[in-house]
C-alpha cells in the first residue's frame, strides 16, 4: 500500500489562538487515550477496607505519532500526469516544512510573560472526524527526522506528540457516555 492511498478523511490540529490548521498528511495508525481517576481513601475504623470518594477525574491524554513524508505529499498533491515543477516543488516543500513548524509554534507562549492570558501556549483543537473533538495543549513534542535530501534537510519525520485536554466546563458521567470524545463546547 502506497502512502499516497487510504482513506481520504484526516484528523487535524487548528491552532485557536491564530485560527490556523494542519491537517494530518497521513492518518495515525494508532492513537491512545488515558484517563485517570483520582480517589479520596479514608479508613474506616474496624474495617478491612477503605473508603473510596470521588476527587476528580484528571485531563484525557492522548499520545500519537503524526509521519510526514515528503515524497509521498508530492505523490499525492500531484495530479495524474502532472510534472511537478521548480515552483510547484519550492511550495509543496514550504507546505511540508510548515508541518513542523506549525506543531513546534503549539509548544511556546503566545505573547510576553507578564501577559497574564497569553504568557501560556495557545490551545488547539484536536479533530480526528467522527471520532475526537477536543480542545487541548501539547505537554511535549518529539520530532525525529528519518531521511534527509541531498541539503541535508528532512524529508521524512516523525512528531511524536503528547496531548492533554484543556477543558472549562464540568464533565458529567453521562455526558462523557453520550458524547465521548466529541466535546468541543
Amino acid at each position: 500500500m502506497s502512502f499516497a492511498s487510504g482513506p481520504k478523511v484526516r484528523g487535524a490540529l487548528i491552532n485557536e489562538d491564530t485560527g490556523s490548521d494542519m491537517g494530518f498528511m497521513f492518518n495515525p495508525r494508532q492513537l491512545t487515550a488515558q484517563l485517570q481517576v483520582n480517589w479520596d481513601k479514608a479508613a474506616a475504623l474496624g474495617a478491612s477496607f477503605e473508603r473510596l470518594g470521588y476527587q476528580n477525574t484528571g485531563n484525557v491524554i492522548f499520545d500519537l505519532t503524526l509521519l510526514h513524508n515528503l515524497a509521498a505529499w508530492v505523490e499525492r498533491k500531484r495530479r495524474p500526469g502532472e510534472t511537478i515543477t521548480g515552483s510547484t516543488a519550492a511550495d509543496i516543500r514550504k507546505a511540508f516544512d510548515l508541518h513542523r513548524n506549525f506543531l513546534i509554534s503549539l509548544c511556546y507562549p503566545r505573547g510576553r510573560y507578564n501577559d497574564v492570558l497569553k504568557r501560556s501556549p495557545p490551545t488547539a483543537l484536536f479533530i480526528w472526524p467522527g471520532y475526537v473533538a477536543i480542545r487541548v495543549v501539547i505537554n511535549s513534542l518529539q520530532l525525529t527526522d528519518m531521511d534527509f535530501d541531498e541539503s541535508a534537510r528532512p524529508t521524512v519525520f516523525e512528531a511524536a506528540c503528547n496531548l492533554e485536554e484543556h477543558r472549562t466546563y464540568r464533565l458529567t458521567s453521562s455526558d462523557a457516555y453520550s458524547k465521548g470524545f466529541m466535546r468541543v463546547e
